[in-house]
């Protein structure tokens, strides 16, 4: 027998006539007599205690007991039959709705909203169901699953928080996909691809932005590429603003292959590529207890050798018409030696000690014949507050082949046994400026060479030493020796005071022959021009 609609909580009848009144109104009769029935043929142990009700239903569902002797049987099996056919598998149409649906259709199932109205009114939450023309309302307990077709989404039931994702993906603390994520790899994928597109379904904005998070600048935020589980290429920032790209062969050693500055944008390729050009002076440092594998641009992160920092300087810069100080902190330094010309204008400065040069010794150079070594057109550097001296290598400063050096302020010269102490060769060129302190003994002082030009204008030489100088001044094979305004303290001894050879010229810009101090006359030879 159908019912009329209306509405009915579960355990409670509709009343459409006159036989289902009469089934609601006696069936607490009913249970209440077969209740005593049943009571009455239970051995002692097992009765009920009289303070204890019997209970109609079972405890979770709710679904109603058919009691002994209780009339109309079908009564009550049916309404157990639509309580489970309500709540077994449960699939809710939607849970967005307050009130009925004007058509619903038979066995529908809905999560009543807040704030319920009409029908629905104080039922929310509550899991409806219409059968047999009404509405029947399942108040859900903990733990509660339900499938609610329009989100094509299970939900679970929780008291104080409603319905709510069965599976919380938004908080899930590890995901791993074909694979185990652990508490390292909180988010863990085996695919032969991953997609990730914009948002073409909410509809979303047409853009998609991946987002790596650091804490703070000493942090890392980068992708890495591996092979083999050992990683080959590294992008992002690492210890600082700047965006680097690094590479590696063996997964231990990395090198860095571009770096974009955080603060300009400039684009450096610190092992080599397309130069870096400066937009202001900079400054790098060197120091004994440094590391090449530092920047060099601080006091704090200084270079171990000269090398490394002329390296950088001259290999990966473009002055852009800057200046450059490589700036030596007190110690003792190995020599170097420069092969690449300087890119743009700008000049580019070594300075130690100006006041005290004994404080930055730079001494012998392994491989090269000259402690200081600048070979090449369009290679410059100048030297400043530097004691330049040698144990086993052959001469101190040396420019080569159209190379160029310039000596100012304040720099001292030793080592004895030394062959040329200062020479210009090949076209090179070299300036002294400032004071020349001149310690111990010497083959030559002043060198020039196979076109090479050398002038010493307007500097004070310390000879205070009195150094054993062989040849103050030497030019041979076309070389220039030009000197003028200069100061001479103290004397050299046991030398030539000049020798000139091969139609080379040592000019003192009417000096004479007695310009340069030491003990013997100069010599002329082979169409040298002494002036």
């Amino acid at each position: 027998m159908s019912a009329p609609s209306g509405c009915k909580e579960f355990g409670q009848l509709p009343r459409p006539c006159a036989r289902w009144q009469c089934v609601a109104r006696d069936r607490s009769v009913h249970l209440a007599r077969a209740r005593a029935r049943l009571c009455a043929k239970l051995p002692p142990g097992r009765r009920q205690r009289k303070d204890t009700p019997m209970t109609d239903a079972t405890p979770n569902l709710a679904l109603p007991f058919i009691m002994p002797q209780q009339a109309q049987k079908h009564v009550t099996h049916n309404e157990a039959l639509n309580a489970l056919d309500a709540l077994v598998q449960p699939a809710a149409a939607s849970r967005t709705l307050a009130a009925p649906p004007d058509d619903p259709a038979p066995g529908a199932r809905y999560i009543v909203a807040a704030p319920a109205a009409g029908a629905w009114s104080g039922r929310e939450d509550r899991l409806a169901h219409f059968v047999d023309g009404a509405w029947a309302f399942h108040e859900p307990g903990p733990g509660w699953l339900a499938y609610v077709d329009d989100e094509q989404a299970l939900l679970r039931y929780r008291p104080g928080e409603g319905w709510t994702a069965a599976v919380e993906t938004a908080r899930a603390p590890r995901f791993g996909v074909n694979t185990d994520a652990d508490a390292t790899n909180r988010l863990a994928v085996k695919s032969d691809a991953v997609l990730l597109s914009h948002d073409d379904v909410t509809p979303g904005s047409g853009d998609i932005r991946a987002v790596l998070n650091r804490q703070a600048q000493a942090g890392t935020a980068s992708l890495v590429f591996q092979t083999g589980w050992s990683g080959r290429a590294e992008m992002g920032t690492a210890g600082s603003d700047d965006f680097v790209v690094k590479v590696s062969a063996d997964g231990v050693t990395w090198r860095e292959a571009l770096t974009v500055e955080a603060g300009t944008g400039r684009i450096a390729f610190p092992s080599g590529g397309v130069r870096e050009k400066l937009t202001a002076p900079r400054s790098y440092h060197v120091a004994p207890a440094g590391d090449d594998a530092n920047d060099g641009r601080t006091p704090a992160t200084p270079f171990a050798t000269l090398q490394k920092a002329v390296d950088v300087v001259y290999g990966t810069l473009d002055l852009g018409g800057f200046d450059i100080t490589i700036q030596l902190a007190s110690g003792a330094y190995a020599g170097f030696e420069v092969l690449d010309p300087q890119v743009g204008a700008g000049r580019i400065v070594l300075r130690g000690d100006t006041d005290t040069p004994d404080n930055c010794t730079i001494r012998d150079n392994p491989g090269s014949s000259a402690v200081i070594d600048v070979q090449n057109a369009g290679t410059k550097i100048a030297l400043e507050g530097l004691h330049v001296t040698r144990t086993t290598t052959t001469n101190l400063v040396r420019a080569l082949a159209g190379a160029r050096i310039e000596l100012a302020t304040r720099n001292k010269m030793s080592g004895a046994g030394r062959t040329h102490t200062i020479m210009a060769s090949v076209n090179a060129y070299v300036e002294v400026k400032g004071t020349l302190v001149v310690a111990d003994q010497c083959y030559t002082l002043l060198m020039a060479s196979r076109n090479g030009y050398l002038t010493i204008e307007g500097a004070s030489i310390d000879l205070t030493a009195s150094p054993n100088v062989g040849i103050f001044a030497l030019a041979s094979i076309g070389g220039i020796v030009f000197a003028y305004a200069n100061t001479f303290n103290g004397a050299a001894l046991g030398g030539y005071r000049h020798v000139v050879q091969t139609n080379a010229i040592v000019h003192t810009n009417g000096g004479g022959a007695s310009y340069f101090p030491n003990d013997n006359a100069g010599t002329t030879q082979s169409g040298g021009v002494f002036a």
